[in-house]
């Protein structure tokens, strides 16, 4: 394991701040589902899974907190220039500690979490830097 994976992992354990939720755990020697690209999460995940057309949450006609995933380079400005996933960083970023949460009013997506093997994708993506 890469060492600022290590630290990555060690320092979610401690939580992120009194004003926001708990962290995730991310262990950074999961099995991922997929490539950790951002392509690859897109076109795996965010696309089908949050971006469809009539009701998905960030379709273009849903647009869920201001985020849409209708658009590839829209998807990714909306999730790293927009402060929502912070590079290196997949367990205090807002996207990780979505996927993972257990309360059913902030958990991404609602309903049906993803499988912990699209969530380890995510996460090594992240803690890669969150590279375009």
């Amino acid at each position: 394991m890469r060492r600022w994976a290590q630290i990555a992992v060690l320092w979610g354990a401690f939580g992120c701040g009194e004003d926001e939720p708990t962290c995730a755990t991310f262990e950074a020697s999961c099995t991922p589902l997929y490539s950790p690209t951002f392509d690859q999460v897109y076109n795996r995940t965010l696309k089908p899974s949050c971006a469809q057309a009539g009701g998905a949450c960030h379709a273009p006609d849903g647009n869920a907190g201001g985020v849409t995933f209708g658009d590839v380079e829209q998807s990714y400005q909306a999730l790293v220039a927009g402060g929502r996933v912070t590079p290196g960083d997949p367990t205090c970023s807002v996207l990780s500690k979505r996927l993972h949460s257990t309360d059913a009013t902030f958990q991404m997506p609602p309903g049906q979490p993803l499988s912990a093997e699209a969530r380890c994708s995510i996460g090594q993506w992240i803690a890669a830097g969150a590279p375009r």
